[in-house]
């Protein structure tokens, strides 16, 4: 072989060579190239992956957040209609008081303040509390139980067609209220099935009331039958009813035995002129008879009409200031006697 086919042989060797050479730096060059897309491709992937992890967390977060602020909306609606209610129960409270308090001016102004009204106050209480919670019927009764059969007393009652004095559901609910010492609703009408008394079938639902007097339990009012039932009643307008109630009650009593501490005093002193003059034995009496029969024939109020009747009994009672040698002188008085005698009516003003 010549030299020029050896060169030619050896260019030719050159050439396959570099372009071997250049083949696998290109295909090594793509693999590289390959390995850092996928390497790019896999970066990507993580990081779309911690964003959706991201996200993922952020809807949490929104979600919570939305459910704490409908959580706080529910709140909020809560507190609102407690607010509302307690609004609401207040002004009931106000209008009940305001109410009892009106009507019992109404009875004083119709009767004297010093009449028998304990019955009157009561009734009118009860009658109250009904109209308050817009039931049926009502009943007070007393924790005294006066004939010592285990039961509350029955003072009086409203809207019943039969007698409930022995009402088996009513002491049942009643003896609960002091058990209890707290209000009591009862709205089924299943649940208030009682013996065979008559008033018991009349009886649908019912809601018992404590009734105090200070810190003492004095008895129950119990309120029946109310179209709806008593359970959406606040409890804070019915204790409010049975404190305004116990209130009424215990100055009903107060105002009783004001009344009979005056009437015995008005008594002492008629009784002190008789026994000073004999020939008043029994006048008083015969007086205050006249002056209430007079006033029973003019059709007088009760309030006019004790007025006079008292002011009958006292109208000599000027007359204890006056000396007995002058009442009881035998012999006729003296001008200057008989004026000492006329001076009993501005005494017994005095008085």
């Amino acid at each position: 072989m010549t030299t020029l086919g050896i060169v030619v042989l050896a260019a030719l060797a050159l050439i396959a060579v570099a372009a071997l050479a250049a083949l696998f730096f290109e295909r090594r060059a793509g693999i590289e190239r390959r390995r850092a897309a996928e390497a790019e491709r896999d970066l990507a992937q993580e990081q779309v992956a911690e964003e959706r992890e991201h996200l993922s967390r952020l809807n949490d977060r929104v979600r919570i957040a939305e459910e704490s602020a409908q959580s706080d909306r529910e709140a909020l609606d809560i507190e609102r209609g407690r607010t509302a209610k307690l609004t609401s129960a207040r002004r009931a409270e106000r209008g009940w008081a305001r109410e009892l308090r009106e009507q019992l001016m109404h009875l004083q102004r119709e009767n004297s303040v010093l009449a028998d009204e304990t019955s009157d106050v009561r009734k009118l209480v009860l009658r109250v509390a009904v109209d308050l919670v817009e039931a049926e019927k009502g009943l007070l009764l007393a924790q005294a139980d006066e004939d010592r059969d285990g039961d509350l007393d029955l003072v009086c009652h409203l809207g019943f067609e039969h007698d409930p004095e022995h009402s088996a559901v009513v002491q049942r609910f009643a003896t609960k209220v002091m058990e209890r010492d707290a209000t009591v609703r009862e709205d089924e009408s299943a649940k208030l099935e009682g013996d065979s008394a008559p008033a018991d079938q009349e009886i649908h639902n019912l809601v018992a009331v404590p009734v105090y007097i200070g810190d003492d339990f004095a008895g129950v009012v119990v309120c029946a039958n109310r179209d709806g039932g008593f359970e959406e009643l606040d409890d804070d307008v019915l204790l409010a009813l049975g404190d305004h109630a116990g209130t009424a009650l215990n100055n009903s009593r107060l105002h009783g035995e004001l009344r009979t501490s005056y009437v015995s005093t008005v008594r002492m002193l008629a009784d002190a002129i008789e026994a000073k003059d004999p020939f008043l034995r029994a006048h008083s009496d015969e007086v205050s008879g006249y002056v209430a029969a007079v006033a029973d024939r003019l059709e007088l109020g009760p309030r006019r009409r004790e007025e006079l009747v008292f002011a009958s009994l006292l109208h000599d009672v000027g007359k204890i200031g006056i000396s007995e040698r002058i009442l009881l002188k035998p012999a006729a008085l003296t001008p200057e006697e008989f004026d000492v005698v006329k001076l009993h009516p501005r005494i017994g003003y005095h008085i």
